[in-house]
């Protein structure tokens, strides 16, 4: 089959004096080394001047066979390990899923709410605008990058610009819920609490903000609703799918059914939910060690090939 590259992507051909699988190799193992000559903000590239300035050992092909050999005989017990904890944390994500939406109470006519009758929700800033004036400010805002479900990924933050008198608008305040507008379609509405982990934060447009009724519902009770098995179904039915991702808009952000009992069982609700999800968490960072582990490993195999201590 034929095909092309775009310019995102460098390949090599005709090679000489080395097998495909030996360079496949070697460039795996340099790989950490290459994300650190990476350029760039959002997404690093490296050029094709680094590229052509590797230094690659080529010894004979008959021992570069028996490098891929030796990675390869060690590294496929490494592998059915590092499939098994995979399916481990897709496991646990249907646990996660199950757990929650068994601590619900049925959603009937009686109980039924919608999130806009208990909350006023709204998007965020939209970035790219032409801004003028002597009353400009920047403050830390939130992507989608940065709200993942269940919990923030503030690892990389950014500043947007803005009014100053829009700042009211836009900040975020403790307790508020997060809901994504794109993505997957099965990512859609994904969210989680807000509790002011970044002063004067505010969020972008494709990150919705639903600020609670407090005399009626409880932050972590309508958070937990979004990522069970009922809100999940509902999102995936409701969001529009273009070509590259799919999203959802206020009216139907706004239209979430919700089961709402008293205060005092939401809390219950959130208690019991914490509770059980506690043993997810430290199954999943136990998985997180291993895979880390299984990967230090994998490099370590391959070092070795190539410095020919496998013998």
């Amino acid at each position: 089959m034929e095909c092309c590259t775009n310019q995102a992507i460098a390949y090599a051909k005709e090679l000489h004096y080395v097998t495909t699988k030996y360079m496949f190799y070697f460039m795996t193992m340099i790989r950490p080394e290459l994300i650190s000559k990476g350029k760039g903000g959002t997404q690093k590239n490296i050029s094709q001047a680094v590229l052509k300035s590797l230094y690659v050992p080529v010894p004979p092909i008959g021992e570069q066979q028996h490098i891929v050999s030796r990675i390869e005989e060690l590294s496929s017990n490494l592998d059915e390990a590092v499939q098994t904890l995979q399916e481990t944390k897709q496991q646990l994500a249907v646990y996660r899923r199950a757990v929650i939406t068994a601590q619900y109470p049925e959603l009937n006519s009686e109980n039924k709410v919608c999130l806009a009758d208990i909350a006023d929700i709204t998007g965020g800033i939209t970035k790219g605008r032409k801004l003028q004036g002597p009353d400009l400010i920047e403050l830390p805002y939130l992507r989608v990058a940065n709200v993942q479900n269940g919990y923030l990924d503030l690892s990389v933050m950014k500043n947007i610009e803005l009014k100053a008198d829009e700042k009211d608008r836009y900040l975020l305040h403790y307790g508020d819920v997060l809901y994504t507008e794109g993505g997957d379609r099965d990512k859609l509405g994904r969210g989680t609490v807000w509790r002011c982990e970044i002063p004067d934060c505010v969020h972008q447009n494709h990150v919705f903000r639903a600020r609670l009724d407090a005399d009626r519902a409880i932050p972590e009770y309508i958070a937990y609703w979004s990522m069970g098995g009922p809100a999940r179904n509902y999102f995936y039915q409701k969001g529009k799918q273009t070509v590259n991702l799919a999203s959802i808009n206020k009216t139907v952000l706004s239209a979430l059914p919700i089961p709402l009992p008293s205060k005092e069982e939401q809390r219950r609700v959130v208690e019991q939910i914490e509770s059980r999800l506690s043993v997810c968490d430290s199954i999943e960072k136990t998985v997180d060690s291993s895979l880390a582990q299984a990967e230090s490993l994998r490099q370590s195999i391959m070092k070795k090939a190539f410095e020919g201590s496998l013998v």
